[in-house]
């Protein structure tokens, strides 16, 4: 078994990729295939696929849904004593 550190996903170089190559590509292939833009899109996030690209798919979700991804700053949690 394998996890992800949520506060380390998405990379910043994945998140880099994930806002400005994997949209473009995604949009512009339903563009060409159906002569327009897509109104609703699903992602399907896999935790092995955001193992092996450091979170691009995940980036690339947030990017989309008009979101962006806390790079670099610390989760703060509340522990109990």
């Amino acid at each position: 078994m394998f996890s992800v550190d949520p506060r380390a996903v998405p990379s910043r170089s994945a998140h880099a990729q994930g806002v400005k190559t994997l949209p473009r590509n995604c949009c512009a292939g339903h563009l060409q295939d159906h002569g327009d833009w897509p109104r609703a899109l699903v992602i399907d996030l896999w935790g092995s696929a955001t193992m092996r690209t450091a979170g691009e798919e995940f980036a690339m979700a947030l990017h989309l849904a008009g979101s962006r991804a806390a790079l670099g700053r610390q989760i703060r949690t509340r522990q109990r004593h």
